[in-house]
């Protein structure tokens, strides 16, 4: 409960919409209120008080346009600083100041069985929490085409994805990335070494990360999509297929 008070502000909820029309979630008892059909949903997080927010790359891909939704119901327009496709990143840019930003922690130095705690926007029904232990650290995913990343057994859902994995200590140490379909409790997350980088090699001298190395063993390769086979697997994000 302690974490949770002390970062929840630092999150926010991501809706990708396709302006001019209207939207809803019948089946789960939600309606919009912005005037445009919601393409897809996602969460993230808040890395300098101006503005400046870190999601996974793949929540943009559906919707022209980008609203963020901090704790207090406010939202905002969000427009795309940059984006790292290989690694699954992307840096966003809301029209904010004096926001909560949170602490960037070490994914080198994760141990396996430690609890971590998960915040995001599920389903787009809003903030909500999952918790779990870290199963597996540098876990790579043949085909997948990520780097090595930190597998969790937290519940993680649709809409988790771009959300910040955070220690007890309310650092964040991974971005909840993808989840293994048909699967309970097998998920994982970005390192947050590598967004690190990410944001070292963008010139972001605000939200420049002091502990980042040049190109550590988990380094992000140039920025270049990643390749991901076209046949159903079970890796394959649940956005790719609409489902």
């Amino acid at each position: 409960r302690g974490v949770v008070k002390k970062v929840n502000r630092s999150v926010v909820a991501i809706r990708m919409v396709d302006p001019g029309s209207s939207f809803s979630l019948g089946h789960l008892g939600f309606s919009g209120d912005s005037g445009g059909k919601a393409m897809g949903y996602g969460s993230g997080f808040i890395v300098s008080a101006n503005g400046l927010i870190i999601t996974n790359e793949h929540v943009l891909r559906n919707g022209s346009q980008i609203e963020v939704e901090v704790l207090n119901g406010k939202k905002f327009l969000a427009k795309t600083i940059h984006k790292d496709s290989k690694n699954d990143l992307a840096l966003l840019k809301i029209d904010a100041s004096n926001l909560q930003p949170v602490a960037l922690g070490d994914s080198d130095g994760v141990e396996l069985g430690e609890w971590v705690v998960g915040i995001g926007n599920p389903y787009g029904i809003g903030q909500s929490l999952m918790i779990g232990v870290v199963s597996a650290q540098r876990r790579t995913i043949p085909g997948a085409g990520y780097p090595p990343l930190l597998q969790i057994d937290a519940a993680m859902n649709l809409g988790n994805s771009g959300g910040p994995l955070f220690n007890l200590d309310g650092q964040v140490i991974g971005i909840n990335t993808i989840l293994l379909w048909k699967s309970q409790g097998i998920g994982f997350a970005t390192p947050i070494n590598i967004a690190k980088e990410f944001l070292e090699r963008k010139n972001n001298s605000s939200v420049k990360a002091a502990s980042a190395s040049a190109l550590g063993p988990l380094g992000p390769a140039p920025d270049e999509p990643r390749s991901l086979p076209e046949p159903f697997n079970p890796l394959d994000p649940p956005w790719k297929f609409r489902r």
